[in-house]
């Protein structure tokens, strides 16, 4: 295998976490493209083909928890670019939403051995 076809996700899930838009709508469509089964969470609408569009809110733990409760089984990797830059929402969304996101794919069993957790940020 050469290139890009080493990272290919042939029958693997992927979620994309803030994927309606910027970096989060760019990951989920290069996994797509590398041939990942793929569920995008986020509170805006989503504008491209996608296999799963949950709605979810990461300030709001019940919308997180309804979320994942919609997922059907398990992911090998999370991309997650949602946040915001600043105001009183900043911690409860780029941290606490995030970290019982994960928290609660974990004790779902919902992260085989082996899946990827990826992180992404920008300050522009």
């Amino acid at each position: 295998m050469r290139g890009i076809d080493q990272f290919r996700y042939d029958g693997r899930r992927a979620l994309v976490v803030g994927g309606a838009t910027g970096m989060g709508a760019a990951a989920a469509n290069v996994v797509r493209d590398l041939r990942a089964t793929v569920s995008v969470m986020d509170l805006a609408p989503v504008e491209y083909e996608t296999d799963q569009v949950i709605e979810m809110d990461l300030r709001d733990k019940g919308s997180i928890d309804h979320a994942i409760d919609q997922l059907g089984g398990p992911v090998n990797a999370v991309f997650s670019a949602a946040g915001i830059a600043d105001g009183p929402d900043l911690m409860r969304t780029n941290f606490i939403g995030h970290r019982h996101l994960i928290e609660r794919l974990l004790a779902d069993d919902l992260l085989p051995r082996g899946s990827a957790i990826c992180f992404i940020s920008s300050v522009a």
